[in-house]
């Protein structure tokens, strides 16, 4: 009996390698994988998680999409001479140093924001990104949460749950071996990441064995190789400090339009009520909560039907208060959605923020802070 049990879990975990590597080769190499492939799957997002100080009380945690990318990494270009646009760095970075300065000025203390903002990113992924850093030691004195409608609609991503991000953190933050509200599939996937750990490295571990093998080829026939840039959701050449051009202006607007409508209503309650569990969460470990609602051009809002604008923001002040608030667990809600404070030339393109435009929104979010006791030193 003993022997029939090794060898049944010999083969599960056999059984469980291959089919690892199968997939991994489906995702990379067949048009199917290229077809599901898509920008919230960036798995370095976990690695800033990990890389970064744990309880460090002058921690301020950053959620959002690529709305906190461009805003923060333009800034603090703009300002500190890093990250340069263009550069791989760019889409890795993890801070808003710009807004770390005006905050320690205010508050005559540092602190160091940890900007876990990334592309495609979902408000699902937010929830998930703060539990993680929670259970990873990080204990921030604020989170932020920088919010946009397309966080909550975009028809561009994976459904729930569903996207590479999301079952990774799912398995690191999950105390339970089997999730019954969960896919069959992503109970699966979350128990191989916890079984094997080169599991969680697949998709590295192949596309490090595939660069092998084209280099390979390439030597063999004598034909120069040069690596394909990653995907980015857009090439990093196009980043730039400055004012779109009418093409892409023109660009964001037809790609945005495809993401928003029709409006799919059950996945914005689906990601309002993660947000609602953010929100949640935050009070529960006594942590203050900013949520901002990111400025949009009013080409990029007039996509929106008023119906949805209407909704959507009423939900966000449900949740929240506007002005000061001398309670840390409350939640406060800095709404620019309307924008009055950015001009055309803050944006780089129709939604996202360049330098000039990401001071402004740094400037914004710490005077709403500076109207808190959020940040006063503690005795």
């Amino acid at each position: 009996m003993s022997s029939i049990q090794h060898s049944t879990s010999f083969w599960l975990v056999v059984n469980t390698f291959v089919l690892a590597l199968a997939s991994s080769y489906v995702l990379e190499f067949t048009p199917f994988g290229f077809e599901i492939a898509n920008q919230s799957d960036r798995l370095d997002v976990i690695d800033k998680i990990d890389q970064f100080p744990k309880n460090d009380d002058s921690t301020i945690l950053m959620l959002g999409s690529s709305l906190g990318i461009f805003p923060a990494a333009l800034s603090d270009f703009k300002f500190f001479g890093e990250p340069k646009p263009g550069a791989d760095k760019f889409l890795h970075y993890c801070s808003y140093r710009y807004l770390d300065k005006l905050l320690s000025a205010s508050s005559n203390q540092p602190f160091k924001t940890l900007n876990l903002s990334h592309q495609g990113g979902m408000t699902s992924e937010d929830l998930l990104l703060l539990k993680g850093s929670l259970k990873a030691g990080i204990r921030p004195r604020l989170v932020i949460l920088l919010t946009g409608p397309r966080d909550f609609l975009d028809h561009q991503t994976n459904k729930i749950w569903e996207s590479k991000l999301a079952k990774a953190l799912v398995a690191r933050i999950s105390d339970s071996i089997w999730n019954f509200k969960a896919s069959p599939s992503s109970n699966l996937e979350t128990l191989s990441s916890r079984i094997l750990p080169i599991y969680d490295q697949r998709d590295a571990i192949t596309k490090l064995l595939s660069t092998k093998l084209k280099q390979t080829i390439a030597q063999i026939s004598h034909k120069p190789y040069r690596e394909k840039p990653a995907l980015t959701g857009g090439s990093l050449e196009t980043i730039r400090d400055e004012p779109g051009t009418a093409e892409m202006m023109e660009f964001y607007q037809a790609n945005y339009k495809i993401r928003y409508l029709p409006i799919d209503w059950q996945r914005w309650n689906e990601e309002s009520a993660a947000l609602e569990q953010i929100v949640a969460v935050c009070k529960r470990e006594n942590i203050p909560l900013l949520l901002v609602a990111m400025p949009l051009s009013d080409s990029n809002k007039q996509l929106l039907p008023q119906e949805f604008t209407d909704k959507h923001r009423a939900m966000l002040r449900t949740l929240t208060i506007e002005g000061p608030s001398t309670t840390a667990s409350e939640v406060v809600l800095l709404d620019l959605f309307d924008g009055q404070q950015f001009e055309l030339d803050d944006y780089m393109d129709s939604v996202h923020l360049r330098s000039c435009g990401g001071m402004k929104l740094a400037k914004q979010i710490a005077t709403q802070i500076e109207k808190t006791s959020w940040l006063k030193s503690k005795k």
